[in-house]
């Protein structure tokens, strides 16, 4: 018999909503394993994705099993329609809840988190007289570099199987029921009806016998849902905490840290799973969003998600530009093409080799153990060597996708490069110690060459000021100067604070904040992208606040992370900007940097008080 902990007690629970978060957005959770995308927001496209449970992934984002499920309330065996919208919020840090109201009935809830073993549960609370259906809509075909097909359905012990040509399998089970309870009701479609409160699971494998094993232990778990939870605090435990901030902090830091943690699957981080950002119709794979959440995951505590990156990006597998070079983007099957919003795969992103080199070294600091083979090391290191051109820098795309001599780049990558030599003295090899120090102090003498000779602050240099019409970085032959705020970013990573970046900022504080609070990324004279460049980025005002706690300045700091928090979505979680009119934010919401980089400058504010 299950207990009620954790579920029938949810209509007694306070309710959580975001501290003003009026945006759109997805709820994410999962454990490393299995990463599930809810939503209720009516404010969504459910036309693209349908409702509630919109994806589901297991082990990789190269197949996406569920397009959305529905729960109904029934009366008399027909369908109830509810009084108004759902009430979407979340009823812990890692759980979505939906409360529905109906005519003369009383409100029917329902809670979904994952479960330590390869399983999302899904629990829902009714009166005990009430009637429900609910129904998941399985992905029975789904094209991008491959056809992924929905093969067989079959009943089980207490529900139904699923399984397709990936070889995964889904069960569908009610804890404590019958399978007489569920039905097929076509090819894509399983319903389970029933009176009252239940848990319904789905769980996952890449076997039928491997099923039934996650099968019998959450049969034999008397209260999963508590299982679960118990399993979510010991793993922030394991981390650091922001126990000196209010409450109401220390929840958007929790939150927003599990987002990003959900997101990773076994060292895959998407941009987003919203779907705005996609790659051949699926999540894509940046090395550059990876390894800023891998930054987090080593600072919040959490190293084993950091390592699991490293060696995602590291692994034979993934094609490489040149020897030492990523592509800018990947699909989920690890193939380097183009973004479906035509965004460049082979854009020059050397910054990335920057980020690996200083996560390697940290953690190698941390632990004793570096987390990457020499050979590779030295390659990713030799390749910006060879790369800086006879004006001292690095000339690339970097975190702005747009090819300049950019100061992000090159503070990162200069800094990066004295890590690298540490670890070369670390493996005895003192001459390429001597060869990337050098190569770090030449960047160091040219970086004032990105300095505008209007402002005097830094900016990206460019030759040409508009990109073509398939996003191509062109090339000219005039300097064009435009400003770009990712430059804090290199003093985030690892480049010392210096008087220039101090200039910097003073001039972000006047000229690129707007919405109260919001940074914004970058200008150009091109409309579609500046459009765009304009917007409030919830990465870029959470690294505003970061650098700001640097350089001590604790007022400042909390004046944007207040704005962060003010501006979270429904579930709590960070949009990727919001437009510059304040109008909407965008599709990817939560987009996973910004989650992973608002949690960040949550526990640095926390630390600075310290």
């Amino acid at each position: 018999m299950l207990k009620p902990t954790g579920i029938f007690l949810l209509l007694s629970v306070f309710y959580l909503q975001a501290a003003a978060g009026p945006w759109k957005g997805m709820a994410v959770t999962g454990n490393g394993r299995i990463c599930a995308v809810y939503s209720d927001d009516h404010r969504l496209d459910t036309a693209r994705d349908g409702a509630g449970l919109r994806h589901l992934f297991f082990r990789t984002y190269e197949a996406d099993y569920l397009r959305g499920t529905r729960l109904t309330v029934l009366k008399d065996g027909k369908p109830v329609s509810a009084a108004g919208p759902a009430s979407v919020g979340m009823v812990n840090y890692h759980s979505p809840q939906s409360v529905w109201n109906y005519p003369g009935l009383q409100p029917v809830s329902l809670r979904l988190t994952a479960y330590t073993g390869d399983a999302i549960l899904i629990g829902i609370t009714a009166d005990s007289s009430q009637a429900w259906e609910f129904s998941f809509h399985l992905r029975a075909v789904r094209k991008t570099n491959r056809i992924t097909r929905l093969e067989t359905r079959e009943r089980i012990p207490g529900g139904i199987l699923a399984g397709w040509d990936t070889g995964v399998v889904l069960a569908f089970t009610a804890l404590g029921s019958e399978s007489a309870n569920w039905t097929v009701l076509t090819d894509s479609v399983v319903s389970f009806r029933a009176t009252g409160s239940q848990v319904l699971a789905v769980s996952a494998a890449g076997s039928k016998a491997g099923l039934e094993s996650g099968i019998q232990e959450l049969t034999a778990d008397p209260d999963p849902f508590l299982t679960a939870d118990n399993a979510w605090d010991r793993w922030m435990a394991s981390g650091k905490q922001p126990l000196s901030l209010p409450e109401t902090d220390r929840e958007a830091y929790r939150r927003n840290l599990a987002a990003a943690r959900s997101a990773n699957l076994e060292g895959q981080v998407p941009a987003d799973l919203t779907g705005q950002f996609t790659t051949q119709g699926m999540p894509q794979l940046y090395p550059r969003d990876a390894m800023m959440s891998a930054r987090v995951f080593l600072e919040t505590g959490h190293l084993k998600e950091a390592r699991q990156i490293l060696e995602f990006w590291q692994n034979a597998r993934i094609p490489k530009k040149s020897p030492g070079e990523w592509y800018a983007r990947y699909s989920a099957a690890s193939e380097a093409v183009d973004g479906g919003d035509g965004a460049r795969f082979d854009e020059p992103e050397w910054d990335a080799n920057g980020y690996f080199l200083t996560l390697a070294r940290r953690l190698s600091d941390l632990t004793g153990q570096c987390p990457a083979d020499s050979s590779f090391l030295f390659e990713t290191a030799g390749f910006l060597c060879h790369q800086i051109d006879r004006k001292g820098l690095l000339y690339e795309g970097g975190i702005i996708e747009w090819t300049g001599f950019l100061p992000s780049t090159n503070l990162t990558c200069a800094a990066a490069l004295t890590s690298a030599a540490e670890l070369a003295r670390s493996f005895n090899r003192p001459d390429l110690a001597e060869k990337f120090t050098r190569a770090s102090e030449t960047i160091t003498r040219n970086l004032t060459r990105m300095t505008d000779p209007a402002t005097g602050v830094y900016a990206d240099v460019r030759t040409l000021d508009v990109k073509a019409s398939d996003g191509t970085s062109l090339e000219g032959n005039s300097v064009h100067y435009m400003w770009g705020t990712a430059s804090l970013f290199g003093i985030l990573w690892g480049y010392s604070d210096h008087p220039l970046m101090q200039k910097t900022m003073d001039w972000y504080q006047k000229n690129t904040f707007i919405l109260n609070g919001g940074m914004q990324y970058f200008t150009t004279p091109d409309p579609g992208l500046d459009g765009y460049g304009r917007a409030a980025f919830f990465f870029m005002t959470a690294a505003a606040a970061e650098y700001e706690l640097i350089r001590g300045n604790r007022k400042q700091a909390r004046y944007h992370l207040d704005w962060l928090l003010a501006n979270s979505s429904v579930y709590g979680l960070m949009p990727e900007r919001i437009f510059p009119d304040g109008s909407d934010c965008s599709e990817a919401s939560p987009l996973t940097w910004c989650c992973a980089e608002t949690a960040l400058a949550l526990l640095k504010y926390d630390e600075s008080n310290r």
